[in-house]
C-alpha cells in the first residue's frame, strides 16, 4: 500500500468542480486524473483495507472465543471446586491476554489509518 494512504487522504482536499491542485495551486486536476485516482482507490486500495479489517475481525473473534473459554473454566472452578487452580494467577493471565489484545488492536487500527507504515508485534 506504500504511499497510497497519504494520496488517499489528499483527495479530500480536491474540490469537486475545480481543476486547481490544493497543494501546488496549479491547474493540474482534470477528469482523466480524477478518474485514475478514483479507479485506483475504488478497487485495489479499498480491497486491501477491507482485507485488513476482515483479518482483524477474524483474529479478534478467535481470541474472544478463547477468552470466553478461559472465563468459563474459571467460573466452573469457582462453583465446583473440582481441581486446584490458582485463581489469582489465572485472572492475571487473562488480564495479560486482554492487554496484549488491546495493544494489537491499537497497532492494527494505526495500520488501517496509515497502511504505508509498518507495524511490529
Amino acid at each position: 500500500m506504500d504511499n497510497s494512504s497519504w494520496v488517499h487522504k489528499g483527495m479530500e482536499y480536491i474540490e469537486e468542480n475545480s481543476s486547481v491542485c490544493p497543494f501546488c495551486q496549479h491547474n493540474t486536476i482534470d477528469e482523466i486524473f480524477r478518474n485514475k485516482l478514483n479507479d485506483f482507490f475504488n478497487n485495489e486500495y479499498i480491497e486491501k483495507l477491507d482485507y485488513m479489517k476482515l483479518k482483524k475481525k477474524e483474529l479478534f473473534n478467535e481470541v474472544y472465543s478463547i477468552l470466553d473459554g478461559l472465563r468459563n473454566n474459571l467460573e466452573m472452578q469457582e462453583s465446583c471446586n473440582i481441581a486446584e487452580l490458582n485463581i489469582s494467577t489465572y485472572n492475571a493471565l487473562i488480564g495479560k491476554i486482554e492487554a496484549q489484545l488491546e495493544s494489537v488492536n491499537n497497532k492494527i487500527e494505526k495500520k488501517i489509518k496509515a497502511p504505508e507504515n509498518k507495524i511490529f508485534f
